[in-house]
């Protein structure tokens, strides 16, 4: 499982909290392994499109949590006031084009559970699985092109642009998310404990053990010391994981935990309504004020 912990404290500084939020979906998968870089010179297959089965994973934790998509908003509307600060310090600021990615966050929460992903890389990591990887590459290619002075200018942590802009975006916003985090990470564990996914994970390791595959928990087949997450895949490693997937569907596995996990978040956010309304409503007031920082005047120009 990817090591980063999933309960961080935002940091109001230069863009910080934002990309701290892009680790949250990576942070949250359940049985993934831990990050790797692809290794040079090695064609990566391209991502399969989520399966329905993966769209419709949506949890109720999810509603507190800003998506990759709501994530770029804040990232745009930022965006456009740096552009508008470094241009009365007489330099240009790039602004970077952010798809609509759409809300996929839980693809990797319960493991490797599509068919097409399970051919393509096994149990690797890959991360435009979660996260489309060109805006970070376009943000680091953008920061890379500045001169030393438009660097300052911009990421100066005390007074620089992206700062200021950050500041005047979560100005009188408090938006702490570390706590619904902490629950969706809570009911991810205390769920695979719940007597109903216990069976089900029983009857998912008998399916994989009559083909030939002993693994009590697919958190075993993930971590199998077989696999190197530096290397590509082996056809070893993807034949594994397509079973894993086979095995999942025939026990309903993954059906049955993603309903025990979400009944743990529902009878979290009822027992502190006021905590989570003051959440949403601090999510929403975020998002307006994106909204409008990208649709007014000033940000055309």
């Amino acid at each position: 499982m990817n090591g980063d912990d999933v309960v961080r404290k935002r940091k109001k500084r230069a863009g910080a909290w934002l990309s701290a939020a892009l680790a949250v979906p990576l942070a949250l998968t359940a049985g993934c392994a831990t990050q790797q870089p692809e290794p040079r010179g090695v064609r990566v297959p391209e991502v399969p499109a989520p399966s329905a089965e993966v769209l419709a994973l949506r949890l109720p934790m999810d509603a507190y949590l800003l998506s990759v998509d709501e994530i770029y908003d804040g990232e745009a509307a930022a965006d456009l006031l740096t552009r508008q600060c470094m241009k009365k310090l007489g330099f240009e600021w790039r602004l970077i084009d952010r798809p609509d990615f759409g809300d996929w966050r839980n693809r990797r929460r319960y493991g490797v559970v599509e068919p097409d992903v399970a051919r393509s890389f096994g149990y690797h990591h890959v991360p435009a699985l979660l996260s489309p990887t060109e805006v970070y590459e376009k943000k680091q290619r953008r920061e890379l092109g500045l001169t030393p002075e438009e660097k300052k200018a911009a990421t100066d942590e005390e007074s620089g642009c992206q700062r200021r802009a950050n500041d005047a975006l979560w100005r009188g916003i408090r938006y702490d998310d570390a706590p619904a985090m902490r629950f969706s990470s809570k009911a991810l564990e205390e769920s695979a404990k719940d007597p109903r996914v216990v069976r089900a994970t029983r009857d998912w390791s008998a399916c994989m053990r009559a083909a030939g595959h002993a693994y009590a928990t697919p958190a075993e087949a993930v971590g199998d010391p077989r696999w190197d997450m530096a290397k590509p895949p082996t056809e070893a490693e993807k034949a594994v994981a397509v079973q894993d997937v086979r095995c999942q569907v025939r026990t309903g596995l993954v059906r049955t935990w993603f309903r025990v996990d979400g009944e743990l978040q529902r009878k979290w956010i009822e027992e502190k309504p006021k905590d989570f309304a003051a959440l949403l409503a601090a999510k929403n007031s975020f998002l307006e004020r994106a909204r409008k920082i990208r649709e007014a005047p000033a940000a055309q120009g």
